[in-house]
């Protein structure tokens, strides 16, 4: 008779979900909002599972460079899963300052090695494995530039699985500190490095131009965007390493100020960067690289726009220093919120319906994963207009990047970290249920993979969840407790009944879903 019930009571609960079909859709995708206390985050890839890794650390160069040391990996709810620190074998500093997923399970960090703006600096990347442990790696040669200082900014998955990075191969000298802008294609294998690419302003002869973010192209190429010698440069590449275009746009830049590129539609580019005195700039390009439109935007606090990311639904969404937008096609503002956390990194969630945010809150790192409208349900976020200025800006022709030399062999080694914890920052995506006696409790995430968070109204309560057969798989007695965890543990994926009762009495039934 209990069997029976609780079969009965699960069958009701399947059809309730079912008839509420848009229910299934907000319940099922885990939107959040959590700290990590003492890991400020950087930077982050989109997993296969829809999950994240996370660059994490820093130090004095942190808020410099917005360089880490680590990756932690959290799955789709933020949970922590692992997090590893990487050293070079000569122990020198490594920073960090992208990653992105490469092959079918591996990861690419790219970064630099030594001291900023010395001879020995390297340019550094590593492929990790899928929990972390170094499968390969590699720094560029001199190749002529006896005095170099090598860096990589930024990784980017092309659509056949390999990576596109980019970053520059700065000459010291009297002179001062110069280019070329540095761009390549590396592939999972160890050693597969496709033709690199440099970057030059006005011709080999005076070689300053730092390329500072790369995005694929759905035809397998990329673009790439960079400045120098008071231009902002940009070029389009296809799959077998030609170039359609290479443009310049007038502009005051330096390494300190954020730029973020692209693809459109039907060919086009968009471009999202920082302005000298405050204000961004976002703007598309056409399939020839001429300027369409040019607005210039002034933000709440900070002006930084530190992503851009295009929906499936042509909206472009620009995150910043405290604050999320989204834009249509045409730049015009569909909504812009603030967001008390500074945002370092934007990455759209492969379902389509939001994306993720990562950066910082004081020395804590902190992620938001946001739903179609950028809410959290729960997360207060306050709407504000930011003023937006048409501009004309054109755009010319520059020498475009000319093939270089290959990569040599580098390895690091590896020292596995703690698993971080998590604080829930506000409130989830969650089920909520009143209980007869008028009291809140509360479920999340929805569906949960590793531990299901409960909240509950500080009473004695006896918890039960029951398997699709009716048995008791968990069974919990609390006493005045506000909130518990309950693990996955051997539970397999599913639909699940957690039965509350208060002095013997049942006093609640609420679906859970494990997967």
């Amino acid at each position: 008779m209990h069997q029976s019930k609780a079969v009965m009571a699960l069958a009701k609960c399947i059809l309730v979900i079912v008839t509420l079909g848009s229910s299934i859709t907000i319940c099922g995708q885990p939107y959040f909002s959590k700290i990590y206390p003492g890991l400020p985050l950087v930077r982050a890839s989109i997993t296969p599972d829809s999950g994240l890794v996370v660059i994490g650390g820093g130090g004095a160069t942190f808020n410099q460079y917005g360089a880490g040391r680590w990756l932690m990996r959290v799955d789709r709810s933020g949970f922590p899963m692992w997090s590893t620190a990487y050293n070079p074998l000569e122990q020198e500093a490594v920073r960090i300052h992208d990653v992105a997923w490469i092959g079918d399970s591996s990861f690419i960090i790219v970064g630099n090695a030594g001291t900023y703006y010395t001879t020995n600096n390297k340019m550094v990347q590593q492929v990790v494995g899928p929990t972390g442990q170094v499968l390969w790696g590699g720094k560029a040669t001199g190749n002529g530039f006896e005095e170099t200082d090598y860096w990589l900014n930024r990784a980017e998955r092309a659509v056949d699985g390999s990576v596109i990075v980019c970053g520059a191969r700065l000459v010291m000298n009297l002179a001062g500190i110069f280019g070329p802008g540095y761009a390549a294609r590396v592939g999972p294998e160890v050693g597969s490095y496709f033709t690199p690419l440099v970057s030059y302003t006005s011709g080999p002869v005076f070689p300053v131009a730092i390329i500072k973010d790369v995005a694929a192209t759905s035809e397998g190429g990329f673009i790439s965007l960079g400045f120098g010698s008071g231009l902002m440069i940009a070029y389009k590449v296809d799959a077998l390493g030609s170039v359609y275009w290479s443009r310049s746009l007038t502009f005051g830049g330096d390494d300190l100020l954020q730029m973020h590129v692209l693809e459109g539609e039907a060919g086009s580019t968009y471009i999202a960067h920082e302005s000298f005195g405050g204000s961004f700039r976002l703007m598309q390009l056409g399939p020839d690289g001429n300027v369409l439109w040019c607005k210039r935007f002034q933000m709440l606090g900070e002006d930084k726009p530190t992503g851009l990311e295009r929906l499936p639904n042509g909206e472009l969404w620009i995150s910043g220093m405290g604050w999320l937008m989204a834009c249509s096609a045409n730049g015009d503002v569909l909504w812009a919120r603030s967001i008390p956390h500074l945002i370092l990194d934007m990455e759209a969630a492969p379902e389509g319906d939001g994306v993720f945010l990562v950066g910082r809150d004081g020395s804590d790192g902190w992620i938001m994963r946001t739903d179609v409208n950028g809410h959290v349900p729960g997360c207060a976020e306050a709407s504000f207009a930011p003023t937006v200025t048409p501009e004309t800006l054109v755009s010319s022709s520059y020498s475009p990047p000319i093939p270089f030399n290959a990569m040599s062999s580098y390895t690091a080694s590896v020292v596995p970290g703690e698993v971080p914890t998590a604080v829930l920052d506000c409130i989830p995506t969650a089920v909520q249920i009143e209980l007869t006696d008028g009291a809140v409790m509360r479920t999340y995430p929805v569906p949960f993979s590793h531990q299901l968070n409960i909240d509950l109204p500080g009473t004695d309560l006896r918890l039960e969840l029951i398997d699709a057969l009716g048995r008791i798989r968990r069974s919990l007695q609390t006493t005045k407790e506000t909130s518990i965890i309950m693990d996955k543990g051997d539970l397999h994926p599913g639909l699940y009944l957690l039965r509350v009762e208060k002095d013997h009495s049942h006093v609640a039934v609420q679906p859970v879903i494990v997967e």
